[in-house]
């Protein structure tokens, strides 16, 4: 059995992942705690995690995302299947900056766990208003990871167009039309199948 961590955004639980179905895996979630003040705590405990728990797939949304791709940069953690979630790379396009595309109902759960969680998090988030990625965002395209965006409404080209990468690397890259930064609530099928291709199913 194949073990997947599950690293969550920024004041993010592991109810961000309970919609998923991939059979055959033990799920590894991570857990924020409150304790973590800057980035550097919060990505060494990310690698702890990494380290005692030996998962063959990383999954990480959002700030999960670009710890990830930060210690796989630094060689701190081994190089395995990764898929980042809605995370990015440089500072995001306007379109980018909603939660939630359409489903009002799923807007109300995210609002009210980000409204529960954000206040224990108030020096994290000062951490992360100052934190800079050296040599970004090729060094974290050069990881090999696979990374999946909402669609947010516009074509694939606008999306595309919209994170600036380098031609060649949008291979990386999938959209997921009709989704926000939580698709993996908003399309829990499709980004369980993503991950299921990272573990060769």
């Amino acid at each position: 059995m194949k073990r997947v961590l599950f690293a969550p955004g920024f004041a993010c639980t592991s109810e961000i992942w309970s919609g998923l179905s991939i059979g055959g895996i033990e799920p590894l979630y991570v857990r924020w705690e409150s304790s973590l003040e800057t980035v550097s705590v919060a990505r060494a405990a990310l690698e702890n995690d990494v380290v005692e728990s030996e998962p063959d797939v990383y999954v990480g949304h959002s700030l999960g995302g670009l710890l990830l791709l930060e210690l796989l940069i630094a060689e701190k953690i081994p190089s395995r299947p990764t898929l980042i979630i809605d995370a990015f790379l440089d500072d995001p396009a306007d379109m980018f900056k909603n939660y939630v595309w359409e489903d009002d109902k799923l807007r109300g759960t995210v609002v009210r766990m980000l409204d529960a969680q954000r206040p224990l998090f108030v020096p994290l988030r000062r951490s992360i208003g100052e934190w800079t990625r050296s040599g970004w965002p090729e060094a974290a395209i050069e990881t090999g990871a696979h990374f999946v965006y909402g669609g947010r409404g516009g074509t694939e080209e606008e999306v595309l167009e919209a994170l600036m990468w380098p031609q060649q690397a949008r291979k990386q890259i999938t959209i997921l039309p009709k989704t926000s930064h939580f698709l993996m609530m908003e399309a829990p099928k499709e980004t369980s199948t993503l991950i299921e291709l990272l573990l060769g199913k």
